[in-house]
């Protein structure tokens, strides 16, 4: 676990617990960084060796030090374009929310869309803004289409002008992976679930290469504060995310190891495997790998729409997926299923632990979900780790709606 000293080492961590990783020698007290790779681990004295006049000496004082952290499931280019735009992560409350929104409108004037998001569901009564919420973006950006996701994706919170923009009206109709919030006379409120966000969103600027780079390099860079060295990113999709992690990596600006999950269309078929395994010999570029590939099973439970998702898979993708998964043992990419609800997770299991797929597929459970404790749960010994809690992005299991949106048999098991 040492190298000659020949050079002396530019970093020098000392009198701490390091973690090796290796089985036979798990701590050490000091390690040396040359060239940005780790030249010694060891004992203080034989790394000691590669001080010289200009190495950095941190005493650690018994303080730990591990390997950066592996994140599964991030979108750091989704993230990233946040925080370029109007940044609610880090506010609480409604009218915290609309004091930032309107500071940011009038910061700038010339944006076309007002766009951003992290807002809480917990800070609306009910979970999801309403009309009153909607008027109160109007009063600030009565022109321009305003367009805010929640902070866990799922959702958005429109203005007036941007459902006007997008023909989103009473006469709409949800489509079927997702959900319009309405008022009692089916008036939308400015909530959209799901796949009810696209009936706006896709009426939005498309996003420039310049934007989606500078939004991969703000989640990097925030990530890296994190101690996170290398993560999956969750959702792949060619005219976005692709195109960012392609030019940083092939500049060299990619410093993190990242896995990339290609979206799974959910209305096609097998026939997506072929452009999958193109996409994935051109783009794997350095520390970009795109080796994996992404199914939404079901929808979220903290808007209802757990089982939106699900109904679609039943009627048009159930048979593809099973051909699919056969199909793509000898491509050498691997599916990973994101299921909640227990339906979603039963046909997961039934695709994933049998057969000749048992072996190859990825088995996600996203992690602050519930899903029903009496389903198997089947992974390959390469696959994330299944976790089974109560709740994702809030506090949503002290939230009074969430009792009536689990259901008793579920809350049953849960609260015992």
């Amino acid at each position: 676990m040492s190298a000659s000293p020949d050079q002396p080492a530019d970093l020098v961590l000392s009198g701490g617990r390091i973690a090796t990783m290796d089985p036979a020698h798990s701590w050490a007290s000091a390690l040396a960084v040359r060239d940005g790779r780790i030249a010694t681990v060891g004992p203080d004295r034989a790394v000691m060796a590669h001080i010289g006049p200009r190495t950095r000496v941190i005493h650690l004082r018994g303080r730990t030090v591990t390997p950066g952290f592996q994140d599964a499931h991030v979108h750091s280019v989704h993230g990233g374009l946040a925080r370029l735009r109007c940044e609610l992560h880090d506010t609480r409350g409604r009218e915290a929310y609309l004091a930032v929104i309107a500071a940011y409108a009038a910061a700038h004037p010339a944006e076309a869309w007002i766009r951003g998001g992290g807002w809480y569901m917990d800070d609306f009564p009910g979970g999801t803004p309403r009309r009153e919420d909607r008027e109160d973006l109007d009063a600030i950006a009565p022109d321009r289409p305003v367009f805010l996701t929640n902070r866990d994706g799922h959702g958005a919170w429109a203005n007036s002008r941007a459902l006007e923009l997008a023909g989103v009206t009473a006469e709409t109709s949800d489509p079927g992976d997702g959900r319009i919030e309405r008022d009692a006379d089916g008036s939308p409120t400015g909530t959209l679930h799901e796949g009810a966000m696209d009936l706006v969103g896709r009426y939005a600027p498309d996003d420039t290469p310049a934007d989606l780079e500078a939004a991969l390099l703000i989640g990097q860079a925030y990530l890296h504060s994190l101690g996170i060295t290398a993560w999956q990113d969750a959702i792949i999709r060619p005219e976005t995310e692709e195109g960012a992690y392609v030019a940083l990596a092939s500049r060299g600006e990619l410093t993190a190891r990242v896995v990339g999950a290609m979206w799974w269309e959910r209305h096609r078929g097998a026939e997506q495997i072929e452009a999958f395994v193109e996409r994935r010999r051109v783009t794997s570029i350095g520390r970009y790998q795109a080796t994996s590939v992404k199914l939404m099973m079901d929808g979220v439970l903290e808007n209802s729409r757990a089982r939106c998702w699900s109904r679609t898979w039943t009627a048009t993708a159930a048979r593809r997926t099973t051909a699919a998964c056969s199909r793509s043992i000898p491509t050498g990419w691997r599916p990973g299923c994101r299921s909640l609800t227990p339906s979603g997770s039963r046909r997961t299991s039934m695709r994933s632990g049998t057969g000749r797929c048992g072996r190859h597929w990825t088995r996600w459970r996203r992690p602050g979900r519930p899903t029903d404790p009496a389903t198997p749960v089947r992974t390959s010994p390469t696959s994330r780790s299944s976790t089974r809690t109560t709740c994702h992005a809030s506090d949503c299991w002290r939230w009074p709606p969430m009792p009536s949106r689990i259901g008793p048999v579920t809350r049953a098991r849960w609260t015992t």
